[in-house]
C-alpha cells in the first residue's frame, strides 16, 4: 500500500474519530441539560427520565464505537475506524430520533 493512501485514510480515521467524540460529548451534554431544566418538584421523575435517558443511552453506544475505534487505531486497522466512526455516525443520526437505543436496551 502507498503511503498516500495510507496517510489519507489515517487523517480520515483521525477525523471521523473526533467527530464520534465531539458527539458524545453533545450527547452528554444534552442529557444534563435536559437533566437540570426539568428539575421541579411538579414534573414526576420519570418523566424526567423518560426524556432524558434515551441521550444517555446513545451516549453509551457513541462511547463504546468511540472506544472500539480507538482500539482500531492503535492496531493500523484504518480502514475499521473508518467504517466503525460511520456506522457510529450513522446509528447516532438515525437511531436516536426512532429510540433505536432505548428499544435495545429495554
Amino acid at each position: 500500500m502507498n503511503t498516500d493512501k495510507l496517510k489519507s485514510w489515517k487523517v480520515a480515521s483521525k477525523v471521523l474519530l473526533v467527530a464520534v467524540f465531539g458527539l458524545l460529548a453533545l450527547r452528554v451534554a444534552s442529557y444534563l441539560i435536559a437533566r437540570y431544566q426539568l428539575d421541579s418538584p411538579l414534573i414526576p421523575k420519570e418523566t424526567v427520565n423518560l426524556i432524558s435517558n434515551p441521550h444517555l443511552y446513545s451516549a453509551g453506544f457513541l462511547a463504546f464505537f468511540g472506544l472500539l475505534a480507538i482500539w482500531m487505531m492503535t492496531a493500523r486497522k484504518y480502514l475499521g475506524v473508518i467504517i466503525v466512526c460511520a456506522a457510529a455516525i450513522l446509528l447516532n443520526q438515525f437511531g436516536h430520533p426512532y429510540a433505536l437505543f432505548s428499544n435495545i436496551l429495554s
